[in-house]
């Protein structure tokens, strides 16, 4: 399970967010501290396509299978063309 769970992790970030090292901390520590493999992906929001969904979370993110480890909804996708 170890494995299969730190895989569909993934920590969502900006390179000029003042709040991503304390919480990369705290997800490594919360990592370790359960036991599962240490890996996570992590995601510089930028880099993203500009319809991605996960753009239009704040950064810090952790995202577990996808889902805002806090709960937050899956924000909408943002449409390429004006509607």
């Amino acid at each position: 399970m170890g494995n299969n769970i730190s895989k569909r992790i993934e920590f969502l970030g900006r390179s000029d967010c003042p709040h991503s090292p304390a919480m990369k901390k705290n997800l490594v520590s919360a990592i370790e501290t359960s036991g599962i493999d240490k890996k996570y992906k992590y995601i510089d929001l930028a880099s993203l396509p500009i319809e991605d969904y996960r753009r239009g979370y704040g950064t810090p993110t952790v995202l577990i299978k996808g889902e805002d480890l806090f709960g937050m909804p899956k924000p909408m996708p943002i449409a390429s063309v004006p509607t």
